[in-house]
């Protein structure tokens, strides 16, 4: 007996040391101030020098004019700004949130000075410089320069980006006059000086420029006045619009950056180091309300799957007609309903049957001459909305797992709709960017024979009858081509669209007819990922399987000399030429449209790798938990749980007396063990979870309530302190398992069919439950046991 003592006495400790060990990482790491500062990227705490406020002493010039400057380069690059202010003491920055601090040094460092450079200041051309094909507004500047430079040139100024000046290159003419922003470019709003050696705006022969800043190329101008900038940088295009710094400013004496005043040394970190190496792996994990972050409700456009199924398999279909010998003049979709039309000249039962054999989802509608209409039946529809929004399900959690979130919450609501909940984000349009882009990738040939002429008579009667709204979709221009007979069935036409930095609105560029049959999709692709050119550029590599590989292989192979269109979601992101043959299985997607391509290019890369969305998914709503929310449901829910906590503890010590103190310490005991549960398991506390803690320590006062009258009873009845402790836990121990057996069943509904908050809070209510049975049996009980070891022990109860 004295062994079996001894090892419950171990036990207990064991079980308190335990908890505390797991608990340690969160305690080390996180507290309520930390959680907030994480959900909005700005530290609140006092004694801590904080990034909210960068000043900036002043070399030179006047204060406001300085300020005025800085300013407008902050708002151009898209800088979170609350006010810009120039005194005495220098130009005061308020950032707003979101802000960074390391550009307003950065764009306030800056001179801002313009010069025009000859082309050949920067590097002799050579003849045998192998061309490249130019995109984008630098073709337009191309067309100006002579047939026999342009393959120089679209190698040469790639290379030149941020190149400096050479020493000593005496700049074409001084001043290049004022810059205004135009759409997706930058022009000037005064043509550049004329040279005065030269008699002309370039001088002799040079048919543009290259602009350089602060004695770095930053771009090309052409002769009326036109810039395009080599890089599309934010900063630099807000630098040139804002022009030249009016003084200068110097870097502040504190780096703007959130260091704590008691920041540890680099030896100190080395100190701190060593114990955290032997910290476990597991931390609380808080909910959405705690920590704050992003609530996306996305729905998904059920009817868009439907059609997108109908396409994939008509694709199926066309493959097998050929295998069986029906030729079909024309198979396509109709372009609103899941209909399948197919023109052949073989009998109406040989399709028929064909279809029945091929394509079993299918029903037959109704015939015009040598074509027939196949309709998806009812049943397949409604197995495809379930399968889309499952898939969605299923490609949203690798997507978000794949960017590091911690414990997002992706819960199915019915009628489509998706609630995504990711703590901690604060960037809803890079959230939004990463979730909800669908992703189809698609390959498509580029229809060379559609005259120019013929496009833009489409698009001119187009734009003058459908209502601007409309004009604006792709998908309704299209239709309306196809329904008016002004565009075949099998052609379309799609659009390159670039960012526009400063609206943050995306803007269409030149339309461009494809062949409608898609050669190969983002089901081909096996990975992808972020590289760079020579010029330092980012673009996508995608890495295709074996299949698609060979697809690729074979379609370029047919098409030398042609262009294929590389289309996302309905818009293209490039139409490169074929030069040769490509196999090996690999190919890229370039980013220089972007207005952000490096972020755009890790967006893409995420996506596509991540697989794509059978259905187009809209965000219905957004709604973003800031700092301030997090961190007042830290405080206030904290404080509940402790008031209560306390309130319960004062009354069993006035009415149990010892035997209260006792069930407080099994209390404390119960409620660390619970924390370290759900830091062990990675559940999410939410803010109804600490209602869940609330509601276990009343629980676990109620066990110890059923054991402590049971023992007041045999103590009335003269029984000895150690027998009256043994008979009222065992008597007791029934009415405890039954009462939390019964609040378990509802706990275990609330988690299975609620969402949310039920289940956070059903989650601690299940944990709590347990622990609740272990203290209440076997901690309080090996106390009380201790303290009437001697048969003389008296107990107050």
């Amino acid at each position: 007996m004295e062994g079996i003592y001894w090892f419950r006495i171990s036990a207990v400790v064991g079980l308190v040391l335990g908890s505390l060990y797991i608990l340690l990482p969160t305690f080390v790491h996180d507290s309520d101030e930390a959680l907030a500062n994480a959900a909005s990227g700005v530290n609140l705490g006092a004694g801590k020098r904080t990034s909210l406020d960068v000043t900036l002493p002043i070399g030179d010039g006047d204060p406001v004019a300085l300020a005025a400057v800085v300013g407008a380069r902050l708002k151009d690059a898209s800088v979170a700004v609350a006010a810009v202010e120039g005194d005495a003491t220098g130009v005061k920055v308020k950032l707003a949130a979101g802000g960074d601090p390391k550009k307003v040094v950065s764009l306030a460092a800056r001179k801002g000075k313009p010069e025009l450079y000859a082309p050949s200041v920067f590097e002799t051309p050579q003849p045998d410089a192998a061309p490249v094909v130019a995109e984008g507004p630098l073709a337009d500047l191309l067309a100006l320069v002579p047939a026999t430079e342009v393959g120089f040139w679209t190698t040469a100024l790639p290379r030149i980006d941020a190149k400096p000046a050479p020493s000593g290159a005496a700049p074409l003419s001084a001043t290049l006059g004022a810059f205004t922003r135009s759409g997706a470019t930058v022009s000037t709003v005064v043509a550049p000086a004329a040279d005065a050696e030269a008699g002309a705006p370039f001088g002799a022969g040079v048919p543009f420029a290259i602009v350089a800043v602060d004695g770095y190329a930053q771009g090309a101008v052409a002769p009326d006045g036109r810039f395009w900038s080599l890089q599309d940088d934010p900063e630099t295009i807000a630098v040139l619009v804002s022009g030249v710094l009016p003084g200068s400013v110097l870097p502040p004496d504190v780096a703007p950056e959130v260091v704590p005043e008691d920041a540890a040394t680099p030896e100190e970190a080395k100190e701190v180091a060593w114990y955290q190496a032997y910290l476990p792996n597991s931390k609380i994990v808080f909910g959405l309300d705690l920590v704050g972050g992003i609530d996306l409700t996305l729905q998904v456009d059920l009817d868009e799957a439907i059609l997108g199924q109908v396409t994939r398999d008509l694709v199926f279909i066309k493959e097998q007609a050929s295998k069986d010998g029906i030729v079909f003049e024309n198979a396509r979709r109709d372009y609103s309903t899941p209909v399948i039309e197919l023109t052949t000249a073989s009998p109406l039962s040989d399709v028929q049957s064909f279809v029945a054999k091929r394509g079993r989802d299918y029903e037959y509608l109704d015939s015009t001459g040598t074509m027939h209409r196949f309709q998806l039946t009812e049943t397949r529809q409604e197995e495809v909305r379930t399968q889309a929004v499952e898939q969605v399900l299923e490609t949203l959690r690798n997507r978000i797992n794949a960017t590091g979130v911690k414990e997002p919450s992706i819960a199915k609501k019915g009628g489509g709709r998706i609630e995504v909940q990711l703590p901690g984000l604060v960037d809803v349009q890079s959230a939004v960017d990463a979730i909800g882009t669908t992703a189809v990738l698609e390959f498509h040939m580029v229809d060379e024979e559609f005259e120019e002429r013929q496009l833009e008579s489409i698009l001119a009667e187009a734009r003058a009858t459908m209502p601007p709204e409309q004009y604006e979709d792709d998908r309704l221009v299209n239709q309306w081509a196809w329904k008016n007979k002004k565009l075949a069935e099998d052609r379309e036409i799609l659009w390159q669209y670039q960012r526009d930095p400063k609206t943050k609105q995306d803007v269409r560029l030149g339309p461009i007819p494809v062949k409608a049959d898609v050669a190969l999709t983002g089901n081909d692709v096996n990975d992808a990922g972020v590289g760079w050119d020579q010029a330092n550029d980012p673009y996508v590599t995608l890495e295709f399987k074996p299949r698609g590989g060979q697809v690729f292989c074979e379609l370029t192979g047919q098409a030398v000399g042609k262009r294929f269109a590389i289309v996302l979601d309905g818009r293209v992101q490039s139409a490169p030429g074929i030069r040769e043959q490509i196999c090996g299985g690999a190919a890229r997607i370039e980013m220089k449209s972007s207005a952000e391509p490096v972020k755009d290019s890790q967006t893409l890369a995420l996506v596509l790798r991540t697989g794509a969305l059978d259905a187009p998914v809209v965000v219905a709503s957004v709604r973003q938990v800031g700092a301030s929310l997090g961190k007042d449901a830290i405080y206030q829910g904290t404080v509940a749980a402790v008031v209560g906590s306390v309130l319960v503890c004062l009354f069993m010590m006035l009415w149990y007396q010892t035997s209260g103190v006792i069930a407080n310490v099994a209390l404390a005991v119960n409620v660390v063990m619970l924390l370290a549960a759900l830091a062990m398991f990675g559940a999410t506390l939410t803010l109804p979870g600490i209602a869940g803690i609330a509601l276990t320590v009343g629980m676990a006062v109620d066990s110890n309530i059923i054991v402590y009258e049971r023992i007041r009873e045999e103590l009335r009845l003269g029984v000895q302190a150690r027998k009256a402790v043994d008979v009222g836990f065992e008597k007791a121990l029934v009415a405890i398992v039954d009462a939390n057996i019964t609040t378990a069943i509802a706990g275990v509904v609330m988690y299975s069919y609620g969402s949310g908050p039920l289940k956070g809070f059903a989650v601690t209510l299940l944990v709590g439950i347990a622990t609740t049975l272990v203290t209440a049996v076997f901690v309080t009980r090996t106390i009380m046991e201790t303290m009437t070891r001697s048969s003389s022990s008296r107990l107050r109860i």
